[in-house]
């Protein structure tokens, strides 16, 4: 993609499209946590398909009365205790230069109580297990399977790309900052390339560790280093220390850090105000992803992007000016200082193509009074 250079078709990502995707996803996210939140095990539930998520929700809401009281205790008392520490004590260390995120913090007691207290054997909590050590042996792709997987492929290298742009603007928009769209791809492209030696999972954005990074105070790329360096040091020597922290406390971690992302259903009163085409991008885009998947998701909030510019582009606004001062030109309709000029001015917010030449001709002769027959 990046040889090929598809960057381009970032540019259909709009923020609102953005934000739409994010929305859903962090749905999807926070409710596959809650089964672990809670100490249940779900039967077989559809994983795809149009409105699957309605099936996940009844099997949820089935499973309840089987929930383990000490694993929602103990999911609760976390999410509480990351509450706190965020809003209390987060800020003191970060005044004195002294970073201690929260979640670490609660790692490290989860793991040690669940040590002490043999929560697994003693209250049937479920928790991280075993955790192999070491590196799989690398080898050679099987390049004869491509023809087989090229489809495939494709649909993951797209959604894979989108969620990692998505997430990159979203995060560019909250710090003020600006991300290289072909940068990004020529990433991915790497990463993918050498991990794929090592039999490994398509490499991409994670929205749920991004919001932890990020909300553990991550804001260069050096936090990347530090985590490669850790989780290095987990599959080489770490991983057995592990084994015992319960799976809720991850839960727990995840579930705060996605919670902010819920805020963002508030931008819809104020995009109402500005555009409200960006509104049903939004919307459009967030209802699919949650109904469907994400690839769904952002399939539609593109095609709304297109029809919008399409519409756009069709019938835009067409205004005539009049002369504010000596050199400025506002609406007629709008400014009451505008006073018209001898040569008619004429503002038509799109450029004048096929699908709205006969629309800017009426105008033309609506707007400059001017019969059929005299405007030719």
């Amino acid at each position: 993609m990046w040889i090929l250079q598809l960057s381009f078709l970032s540019a259909y990502l709009s923020d609102s499209v953005v934000s739409g995707l994010t929305f859903g996803a962090v749905l999807h996210a926070l409710i596959a946590q809650f089964p672990n939140l809670i100490g249940i095990k779900l039967e077989s539930v559809e994983t795809d398909g149009f409105l699957h998520i309605l099936t996940k929700l009844k099997a949820i809401f089935i499973a309840v009365p089987r929930a383990n009281l000490i694993t929602l205790a103990l999911s609760a008392s976390t999410i509480l205790f990351l509450v706190i520490f965020k809003r209390f004590v987060e800020p003191c260390f970060r005044r004195c230069k002294i970073p201690l995120p929260s979640e670490l913090v609660a790692l490290i007691l989860a793991t040690i109580i669940s040590n002490i207290g043999h929560l697994q054997d003693r209250y049937n909590i479920k928790i991280v297990n075993h955790v192999p050590v070491g590196f799989p042996t690398p080898k050679i792709p099987r390049f004869e399977l491509i023809p087989d997987l090229l489809g495939h492929a494709i649909s993951i290298a797209i959604v894979s790309y989108a969620v990692t742009v998505s997430m990159g603007k979203l995060f560019a928009r909250k710090h003020k900052y600006q991300i290289d769209t072909n940068q990004e791809m020529l990433a991915l492209g790497f990463a993918n390339c050498f991990s794929s030696f090592f039999s490994v999972f398509p490499t991409s954005t994670s929205l749920s560790r991004s919001m932890v990074n990020e909300g553990a105070g991550a804001r260069t790329q050096v936090s990347g280093f530090v985590s490669a360096i850790a989780i290095l040091a987990v599959i080489l020597f770490v991983g057995p220390v592990l084994e015992q922290l319960p799976i809720c406390i991850l839960s727990s971690i995840v579930t705060v850090a996605l919670s902010s992302l819920l805020a963002k259903l508030l931008e819809i009163p104020v995009l109402w105000k500005f555009s409200k085409s960006d509104v049903v991008a939004w919307v459009g885009t967030a209802f699919v992803t949650f109904c469907w998947d994400i690839i769904e998701g952002l399939v539609c909030g593109m095609l709304i992007s297109l029809m919008t510019v399409v519409l756009q582009t069709q019938r835009p606004n067409v205004t005539l000016l009049g002369k504010v001062g000596d050199s400025e030109y506002r609406s007629l309709d709008n400014y009451t200082s505008a006073t018209p000029t001898k040569v008619p001015v004429i503002k038509f917010d799109a450029p004048v193509i096929f699908t709205n030449a006969e629309l800017f001709k009426n105008h033309i002769r609506s707007l400059l009074k001017i019969e059929q027959g005299e405007f030719y």
